[in-house]
């Protein structure tokens, strides 16, 4: 198979040859663009002219044989270029809104990489940089990749994009307009990052969350959601398609929010992996931030399952056959669940011997959904909501039947702080967790105190020191099951507001072939950034799925 390393011959407008053993193209015959080609139309189309366009970007991106699906330089914002990534605002400079052409803030690159193949894959690398005003220093660099996968039968294909921002020698802080509600808000406010500007074709068009289905709208008309993965699709010359954009569970603020626009009269479709849409992200001098997305192109509409399933694939894709698949529940829970888990996929993506695919509405399982994965990581409860509020976030007598069976033929269950707080009317479920909130526990402050390995035998603590952590420590936790095997303790003085004896901080149980690990250390994502916390989260996990921890 042949490999073209094209950035040479494309920086100087140089055509390389056709590719005669596929029905696809290499089109590269323009200056600084690269295009795959099926019966003489393209199927996407890169441009990196830095004398053309303020940004690199994609247009047109067509499902092989149909329509382009996006739109770049609209008359209404001619700053939009179809399928991009930019920024807002960088240390309050807009890198985003032109004025004749040209943005305040200078975004420039280089092309290191571009490699092709006969079946029509591809992979760009780029260099960039951003300046406030040309000359100036980089207040930020940046290195992109992007993996464009082989168009499949259907006409489908994906593009993976992986982009590492560093600071200079200065702090960055990367914004975005301000959001209704905070100074100087605005009601469009909270876009930046990798965008869509969707085609002037397309009608019917909707916005699809993998949470909510169909994303409706807020009281102020707003579309902003919370998912994992967020499409727009609609009707073009008659047939359906669709542009997915996937975010990595490893992406900080995972699972990711989004912005849509749906203004069928202008027409205005538009959506946003918005990284920033509830907060600016600051970094320190030399600090990384590393963002990863996958852009699904395919004919047809997708739904909230399909986006799910995608999703799955994304982040168990880079993940080896031997993997712990881990399904991590979450999406509802009386604590801040979107930062946690968060915390807990980039803990989880650092260490290869883990694939964690997130579900954020568990109470939706069939038990066909438990299959393939070997622990089942529970952040997700219903503390505090009525009896009718349970009944529908929690599983139903068959789900709950199912799991069993699933745990007692070896499968793993994790408990994370207030995750075994919910079945409080299933007695096997109380007893597998080991302990949970009840009417007599309660806990003092946030503070730090010692967390003492009690048990310090057991494959998961074998090894490890006693640790300090800052932390909410739970004090007279329940306990439904007297064989329980507690690992790890803690003391917080009457005078801190504790027992003043030692409390239960990690518990194991097991039934049949299955383990439970209860960690009720983990309150927020600061607790679960603690290095002993952390081991105890990865130790833990290994071996409540395998019974074993290497």
């Amino acid at each position: 198979m042949k490999t073209y390393l094209l950035g040479i011959c494309l920086s100087l407008g140089l055509s390389l040859p056709s590719l005669a053993d596929s029905a696809f193209r290499w089109d590269t015959a323009h200056t600084n663009q690269l295009a795959l080609v099926r019966d003489g139309t393209d199927v996407w189309r890169f441009h990196f002219d830095a004398a053309a366009s303020t940004k690199p970007y994609f247009d047109p991106v067509c499902a092989v044989g149909g329509p382009s699906l996006t739109w770049a330089r609209p008359p209404d914002h001619p700053w939009h270029y179809g399928l991009w990534f930019s920024w807002k605002y960088i240390n309050g400079v807009n890198y985003w809104e032109e004025d004749k052409g040209q943005s305040q803030g200078k975004t420039g690159w280089s092309v290191s990489k571009v490699e092709t193949q006969p079946d029509g894959r591809a992979q760009i690398e780029l260099a960039l940089d951003y300046r406030p005003t040309a000359g100036a220093e980089p207040v930020l660099r940046e290195r992109r990749t992007m993996v464009l996968s082989a168009p499949d039968a259907s006409g489908a294909y994906t593009l993976d994009w992986t982009l590492v921002f560093t600071a200079g020698s200065q702090p960055v802080t990367l914004d975005r307009t301000p959001l209704p509600g905070e100074p100087n808000g605005q009601s469009w406010g909270g876009y930046a990052g990798l965008s869509i500007r969707y085609a002037r074709a397309i009608t019917n068009a909707e916005t699809v969350a993998s949470t909510v289905g169909r994303v409706p709208r807020d009281a102020a008309g707003r579309l902003d959601v919370t998912a994992a993965a967020a499409e727009q699709n609609g009707v073009v010359d008659g047939k359906p398609y669709g542009l997915a954009v996937l975010a990595h569970p490893a992406n900080p603020r995972a699972p990711g929010d989004w912005y849509p626009i749906e203004n069928p009269s202008a027409p205005f479709y538009y959506l946003n992996a918005s990284f920033l849409l509830k907060s600016a992200c600051a970094l320190k001098s030399g600090e990384a931030l590393t963002l990863r997305y996958r852009v699904c192109v395919h004919p047809g509409r997708w739904d909230a399952a399909a986006l799910r399933q995608a999703s799955a694939q994304y982040a168990g894709g880079g993940a080896s056959a031997s993997a712990i698949r881990v399904l991590l529940l979450t999406g509802a829970n009386n604590h801040s669940w979107q930062e946690t888990t968060a915390a807990l996929t980039a803990l989880f993506a650092q260490d290869p011997r883990f694939a964690v695919t997130v579900n954020e509405r568990p109470w939706e399982m069939k038990p066909a959904d438990l299959q393939g994965y070997n622990l089942v990581f529970s952040n997700w409860n219903t503390f505090g909501k009525k009896d009718d509020e349970k009944r529908a976030f929690e599983w139903n007598e068959a789900m709950r039947a199912a799991f069993m069976e699933w745990v007692r033929k070896g499968g793993g269950l994790f408990v994370l702080h207030s995750g075994g707080c919910l079945f409080y009317d299933w007695e096997a479920f109380q007893s597998l967790t080991g302990g949970a909130w009840e009417k007599e526990t309660f806990h003092p402050k946030m503070q730090t105190f010692r967390v003492t390995l009690a048990d310090k035998a057991h494959p998961v603590t074998k090894g490890m020191a006693d640790f300090d952590t800052f932390d909410e420590p739970w004090q007279h936790i329940g306990n439904h099951n007297p064989s329980r095997r507690v690992l790890a303790t803690g003391v917080v003085s009457k005078e801190n507001g504790g027992s003043g004896d030692p409390e239960p901080f990690a518990f194991v149980t097991e039934l049949g072939q299955g383990r439970c690990f209860n960690l009720v250390l983990g309150h927020d994502a600061q607790a679960l950034c603690n290095a002993g916390c952390r081991t105890l989260v990865l130790r833990g996990a290994e071996w409540a799925a395998t019974g074993e921890v290497r």
